[in-house]
């Protein structure tokens, strides 16, 4: 079945729909000539003069109409048009050009081969040791590949373009992995599953310690990483963010200003710079449920009057590669933030986390 055709190609902006002085009308012609294209295109050529109208029938059902009106065009205007259709299989083309003088058709029969089969997006995974898993790509008729991964609660996860990837999961549940298959023309196909761990040690978990809002103690985050690209990098002036989730009971996030472009040796080389102690800059907080739920507050630490947002240590470690993209040095970062919100609640601790780099 044929699902769509696109009409593209030069078209003419009506200036002047009025015969000017001077102006003949001639008896219409509707002869044309085509050259097949890829993905499933033809390209038609044909003659009109001005003030015809004329419409296309590519054999699908759908007609595609315009016309040529204007003080510039003359006779014997050269138009191109290209039709393209989703479904190989044979269509009969049909020009209709008509005017005041009258009404010509032509037709001619296309055999269309050059439609591509659709990608075909799947997968299969195997879990090994401490929440490793190897992701086996079974698409089909694609040309790249991405991979994604998330968790329920989490901003960001891992990504990854490798055709087979490797990752190393650090934190146990049921985590999500999106595969998106693209082939040459932009189509493409997505599959998401799940894969439950519960092999892992939590290793790699941020910690916020003192008093959160309403809870006090110790409380561990479900993980933490710099942000390549999604919606927080956007929505806070493309600068990187750092995301914490603690146990559901609000967000942390820190905006460093990182350009999204650097390549990860840049970013590294950026945050071995950036990331001294002392002072730092944007810091928000939101309550109860993540950032993105609809309707919740965001409260802007360094706005606040008697607030303290500052790195206190830096270490530098040895990163083993989670994804295959991973760099492999990362920084363990220990901040102080301190903020009274009134009857909103107080935060007044130290979080430590950790910026991953890719």
């Amino acid at each position: 079945m044929l699902l769509m055709s696109v009409l593209s190609g030069c078209t003419q902006k009506e200036i002047d729909s009025l015969p000017g002085p001077g102006d003949r009308i001639v008896a219409p012609k509707a002869d044309f000539t085509y050259t097949p294209g890829e993905n499933g295109e033809v390209h038609l050529r044909f003659t009109l003069n001005r003030n015809d109208y004329y419409s296309i029938d590519p054999g699908n059902g759908r007609i595609l109409k315009d016309s040529v009106t204007g003080s510039h065009v003359s006779h014997n205007f050269a138009a191109t048009r290209t039709i393209r259709y989703t479904t190989n299989g044979s269509y009969t083309i049909t020009l209709t050009v008509a005017n005041t003088k009258g009404v010509a058709s032509s037709t001619q029969a296309v055999n269309i081969t050059s439609v591509p089969p659709p990608p075909v997006a799947g997968f299969s995974y195997r879990i090994t040791e401490r929440g490793t898993v190897s992701f086996t790509n079974e698409g089909q008729h694609f040309q790249t590949v991405q991979w994604s991964h998330f968790q329920k609660n989490s901003l960001y996860g891992y990504v990854s373009a490798i055709e087979h990837p490797v990752f190393i999961f650090e934190n146990d549940g049921m985590h999500y992995i999106r595969q998106t298959v693209i082939n040459k023309y932009g189509d493409t196909r997505t599959h998401i599953d799940s894969v439950y761990i519960n092999t892992t040690k939590n290793t790699g978990n941020p910690v916020f310690e003192g008093v959160f809002f309403d809870q006090t103690g110790q409380l561990s985050g479900l993980g933490v990483n710099t942000m390549r690209e999604s919606w927080g990098a956007a929505a806070l002036s493309n600068f990187t963010v750092n995301n914490t989730l603690l146990k559901d009971r609000g967000n942390i996030l820190i905006t460093l200003g990182l350009p999204e472009d650097l390549s990860p040796e840049g970013k590294y080389n950026f945050y071995k710079k950036t990331l001294t102690p002392g002072t730092i800059g944007q810091v928000f907080v939101t309550r109860n449920k993540p950032l993105w739920s609809t309707g919740e507050e965001t409260l802007l630490v360094h706005n606040t009057p008697g607030a303290l947002t500052e790195i206190v240590s830096v270490e530098e470690v040895e990163q083993p590669r989670l994804f295959p993209e991973l760099y492999h040095k990362a920084f363990w970062v220990t901040f102080r933030i301190k903020a009274d919100f009134k009857e909103k609640g107080k935060i007044d601790g130290t979080l430590k986390v950790r910026y991953l780099i890719y």
